[in-house]
């Protein structure tokens, strides 16, 4: 009987200790493989800081907790709900999430390296020139991932009629016709009112006025230079100045002038004569810090050239409205195509 009792209880120890066996090396294994994965750049957003010692004091100082790894994602502003308007832009950060809270963007080393027909004026920056369904590869330091964006068109008589995106990217064709131009004799027009740029759209030359005369009543005498340019007559200024060889004049169906919501303004002596140098002036101040209250905004700032395509021109302005104008500046936008990025229901 002895000996069977031990026969027994060897059977019973025996798959115990293989169990054991075999739980410590699933752990072995599950080690191997998991703790690189964890630490490691991979699908899962997280990047090694060990490889990175620069980026983890930055963040470290910026309150983010660190230790061998940080978890991060990829957002892009201006985007709502994956879609963006024809002609605007998408910048791309990368989210790091902080132990204050609030998630700390990084976008100096974000790169977007196949913009899949789209095109990048910035590294971490994409044009909408074209529609349709696009997956673009972001990059942050060794991390990749795919964004999807849906980029949909704008119509020029639907919700965003005057907020409509003309630039080199988004062009108007020959045939779009313009709102109802007008002539007002009440405007100080530069070259007078019968030359045909001295047209605008009847709601931007209201508008206009309103704006002139605010400025007159503090002393300050300003000019209609230029208003609406059909296609053809901007074709002709475009081959005129060189054609692609130059980017101080639009290409014909890429200028705003087509849409009669465009007017250059000018000032001083030499009013006829544009330049660079007018933003020195007090007219130039006045105007950029009072055009939202009449629904206008300049169109082309300095330092955003590769976004809007065009050159610095402190005369030329855009009337987009006053609602949109006012919320333009609220939002801190600097370009049309920043603004008109995400969509609005307006």
């Amino acid at each position: 009987m002895s000996r069977k009792k031990k026969k027994i209880r060897i059977k019973l120890r025996e798959p115990a200790k293989l169990l054991r066996a075999l739980l410590v090396l699933c752990l072995v294994i599950a080690l191997i493989i998991g703790v690189p994965k964890l630490f490691s750049r991979g699908r899962d957003g997280k990047i090694a800081l060990s490889d990175y010692p620069m980026l983890k004091s930055a963040l470290e100082t910026a309150g983010v907790r660190t230790s061998r790894s940080v978890k991060g994602g990829f957002t892009a502003e201006n985007l709502s709900s994956e879609k963006c308007m024809l002609g605007g832009c998408v910048y791309v950060a990368f989210e790091i999430p902080s132990s204050r809270g609030e998630p700390l963007y990084l976008s100096r080393d974000v790169k977007i390296t196949d913009a899949g027909g789209l095109q990048t004026v910035y590294p971490n920056c994409l044009m909408l020139t074209r529609t349709g369904e696009y997956d673009v590869t972001v990059t942050y330091l060794d991390y990749s991932a795919v964004m999807h964006l849906t980029v949909v068109p704008v119509t020029p008589d639907g919700l965003y009629a005057r907020t409509l995106l003309i630039n080199r990217y988004s062009a108007v064709g020959e045939t779009y016709v313009a709102g109802t131009l007008t002539v007002r004799d009440d405007i100080e027009y530069a070259y007078g009112t019968e030359d045909g740029v001295s047209r605008l759209e009847k709601e931007t030359a209201e508008a206009l006025h309103s704006m002139l005369e605010a400025a007159l009543a503090e002393g300050y005498t300003l000019y209609a230079l230029s208003g609406y340019r059909d296609y053809y007559e901007q074709k002709e200024l475009y081959y005129e100045a060189g054609g692609s060889s130059q980017i101080s004049v639009a290409p014909p169906g890429s200028s705003e002038h087509q849409s009669g919501l465009a007017i250059d303004i000018s000032w001083g002596e030499s009013y006829y004569f544009l330049s660079e140098d007018m933003e020195d002036s007090a007219e130039y101040r006045w105007l950029t810090e009072h055009c939202y209250e009449y629904g206008f905004i300049l169109r082309y700032p300095k330092g955003f050239e590769k976004i809007t395509g065009y050159e610095f021109e402190p005369w030329h302005f855009r009337y987009i409205g006053p609602d949109a104008a006012s919320e333009y500046r609220d939002l801190g936008c600097r370009t049309l195509e920043e603004y008109c990025a995400e969509p609005r229901n307006q």
